[in-house]
């Protein structure tokens, strides 16, 4: 896939794929170039699936892999790959930042004195498409007033001086025509540029925003979690970026001797055992799944504060042992409160 393996090269972290039934952003972690394949979340609403994607959630072992036909471009935001997807739907082409920054001189003159009917090539910018009809070939005659009396003819061959003449017209109108582009080009960088801009200081003012007023108070306040308003409310906030940073510096402070010992100490302090009886990693016996949650990308960080190489699986095989487990203690803390009851009175 020699269009991943240029793009690869780019410090995107989101990338818009063609598949055989259409577009869509993923992550730059679901692709996977060697085999041509995408993995493709088990979301039932497409604000689970912008969700997954804006939070880059790993993949999971039960993910579908969907096919690719070709990758269209790449972008560094969510936002940014939003707004070129919207025009890969529109248009079927779009270009990627490498093109704009390294190609777009050459597309530029390429440009310029191609046929009006011809189409944009693939690698081309939709926002750059700008076609100019042919200039007239130099006429081999050139037609002169009629000359005095005793002329032969109104119509002389062109002599080299006169084809001289011609050609520097044409030659200065083509270099006026170059200046207006490169002119335009230029302006336009410069427009985008700061449309990046805008869009990075509107991302982070969003983020601030969902933190409010009080970004200083300790986030482990609203843990653990005890009914299904509370989940549902600190689950859409780990949608944000320093909410989600914020939670994963106290929730690493727990730690444990060994990767198990870590879920084991960390999944009590954010889940109550009447919230976990709840859930199944993923969905099983009609309970919830914890998989299709950002909690579950919020657990996973912070094991990897203690084990950095710790993989997806190694990870879950403790969590789901954990939630398995919480009617269990949920009998056990009842059966403990009865006999304490009895010995009060």
């Amino acid at each position: 896939m020699s269009s991943f393996k240029k793009l690869e090269k780019e410090n995107y972290k989101y990338f818009i794929v063609q598949f055989d039934d259409g577009f869509e952003l993923v992550p730059r972690k679901w692709i996977m170039s060697e085999t041509r394949e995408c993995y493709w979340p088990l979301c039932s609403t497409l604000k689970e699936y912008d969700r997954a994607v804006q939070s880059m959630d790993d993949p999971k072992d039960d993910w579908k892999k969907c096919h690719i036909e070709k990758i269209l471009g790449g972008a560094k935001t969510f936002l940014r790959g939003k707004e070129k997807l919207k025009r890969a739907g529109d248009n079927s082409s779009l270009t990627t930042d490498i093109d704009e920054k390294k190609s777009r001189h050459s597309r530029a003159l390429k440009r310029q004195f191609s046929p009006a009917t011809s189409s944009a090539s693939d690698g081309e910018d939709e926002d750059e498409n700008i076609t100019i009809p042919p200039l007239p070939k130099i006429p081999a005659i050139i037609n002169r007033p009629s000359m005095p009396q005793g002329g032969s003819s109104a119509n002389v061959a062109a002599t080299p001086t006169d084809q001289s003449h011609e050609t520097k017209t044409i030659l200065r109108a083509i270099a006026g025509v170059k200046y207006t582009l490169a002119t335009m080009q230029a302006n336009q960088e410069e427009i985008k540029e700061r449309i990046e801009k805008m869009e990075q200081r509107f991302l982070n003012n969003e983020n601030e925003q969902i933190l409010g007023d009080g970004e200083d108070e300790n986030v482990s306040s609203l843990l653990p979690i005890k009914c299904d308003e509370d989940f549902n409310a600190v689950d859409d906030n780990l949608s944000n970026v320093l909410f989600k940073r914020k939670l994963v510096t106290e929730l690493k402070k727990i730690g444990g001797s060994e990767m198990k010992n870590v879920v084991y100490n960390v999944l009590p302090k954010i889940f109550t055992n009447e919230v976990a009886e709840k859930y199944s990693w993923f969905g099983a016996k009609g309970k919830r799944a914890l998989a299709c949650s950002n909690f579950s990308g919020l657990i996973k960080d912070v094991v990897r504060c203690h084990f950095k190489d710790a993989t997806d699986t190694n990870i879950e095989i403790p969590i789901k042992k954990w939630l398995s487990k919480a009617k269990e203690r949920l009998q056990r803390d009842a059966r403990k409160n009865m006999s304490s009851d009895e010995n009060n009175n």
